[in-house]
C-alpha cells in the first residue's frame, strides 16, 4: 500500500496539482508533499473518549474509508489510530484515514499527525512541525497550537508525558 505521502507525490507528478479540500487538509497535504512523509489531520469531535489510541488490530474494530459509507474491519495485527468505541480513525499506520475522522469546514478541533518511521525521522517530523506550526498559525492566529513528539522512549501525551512544545 502506498502511503498518502507517496500518493500525495505521485498525484502531483502525474496531474501538475492536487485539488484543494479545506484549509486543515490542504495545510496537511502541503506538509505532506514538502517533507515526503504521511500527515493525517482527525476531526476530533466525534472521537469517543476524547483520545485516539495507536496500537494493532484485533479485527473487530470499526472502519468506513473516506468517500463510502460500507463498514469494514482492518486486518488483525494491522497499525490503526483508534477511539474508546472502537471506531478507526486511521489504518495502516495514518496512511488510510477513515470518513468519520475526516475534517471540514466546521471543524473546531484537529488532531495532526506527522508520522516518520526513516532514518532522519526525528529530525524530519521536528522540520515539519515547525513548518506546521507556523502555517496553521498564519491561518488561524487565535487558534491554540499543542504538538508532542511520540516515540518508543515517549508514547504518551497523557498527563505531560511525551515531549511537548506550546505555541500561542
Amino acid at each position: 500500500y502506498r502511503n498518502a505521502a507517496e500518493a500525495l507525490l505521485r498525484r502531483l507528478a502525474k496531474h501538475g496539482d492536487i485539488p484543494t479540500i479545506n484549509t486543515l487538509v490542504d495545510i496537511g497535504n502541503l506538509i505532506s508533499i514538502r517533507y515526503a512523509m504521511p500527515v493525517a489531520v482527525f476531526d476530533q469531535a466525534d472521537i469517543a473518549g476524547g483520545s485516539i489510541t495507536v496500537r494493532f488490530a484485533t479485527g473487530d474494530e470499526f472502519f468506513t474509508d473516506l468517500g463510502s459509507t460500507d463498514v469494514v474491519h482492518p486486518d488483525p495485527g494491522e497499525v490503526i489510530f483508534v477511539d474508546s468505541n472502537d471506531v478507526v480513525s486511521a489504518r495502516r499506520w495514518c496512511w488510510r484515514q477513515s470518513a468519520q475522522s475526516a475534517t471540514s469546514t466546521t471543524t473546531v478541533e484537529a488532531l495532526i499527525v506527522v508520522e516518520g518511521h526513516h532514518n532522519a525521522a526525528g529530525q524530519d517530523v521536528q522540520s515539519a512541525l515547525s513548518d506546521l506550526t507556523s502555517l496553521l498559525a498564519s491561518h488561524q492566529s487565535q487558534g491554540q497550537i499543542k504538538w508532542y513528539v511520540l516515540s518508543p522512549a515517549n508514547p504518551r501525551t497523557a498527563m505531560g508525558q511525551g515531549v511537548e512544545n506550546a505555541s500561542p
